[in-house]
């Protein structure tokens, strides 16, 4: 039986560390070069400015992807008990 809040908090959190490692990339400057490389990678070329640093759109930025992946978690770990009780 899955932890509900466990699973959760999980991928809550691993969603959040990923937004926050983007936000440090555009912090940095070097988000475009990395998505510039991302994209050629798949053979697709796309102009996308990224927009300058914002630390208030940052802190947004984390906490609605760990809420999103909270949920997600959640959601997942209430399906996986439902389907595999014993």
């Amino acid at each position: 039986m899955l932890s509900k809040n466990k699973i959760g908090l999980t991928i809550g959190s691993f969603f959040a560390i990923i937004h926050f490692l983007w936000a440090l990339f555009v912090l940095s400057g070097y988000a475009g070069l990395f998505l510039d490389w991302m994209l050629s990678l798949h053979f697709i070329g796309l102009n996308i400015p990224i927009l300058n640093f914002n630390f208030i759109g940052m802190i947004y930025l984390v906490l609605y992807t760990f809420l999103f992946g909270y949920i997600f978690g959640w959601i997942f770990a209430a399906c996986w008990n439902t389907f595999h009780k014993r």
